[in-house]
């Protein structure tokens, strides 16, 4: 039976370094073999950087 992958999260607000972490965590895994998928919201495309979620928007 194949082993089952791991959601990993990096919360946080603006400015504390998510990006720095998520670069050094996935570095770690890589080197000892782990295949590595990242992802984040709201979903990485230019169209949804452009379109914010509803509870996002101003009023």
């Amino acid at each position: 039976m194949a082993e089952r992958g791991r959601f990993i999260t990096l919360e946080g607000g603006e400015g504390v370094g998510k990006s720095t972490n998520l670069a050094r965590v996935v570095g770690w895994l890589e080197a000892r073999g782990f295949e590595v998928v990242q992802t984040r919201e709201p979903g990485g495309t230019p169209r949804a950087e452009d379109h914010p979620p509803p509870a996002a928007r101003p009023r």
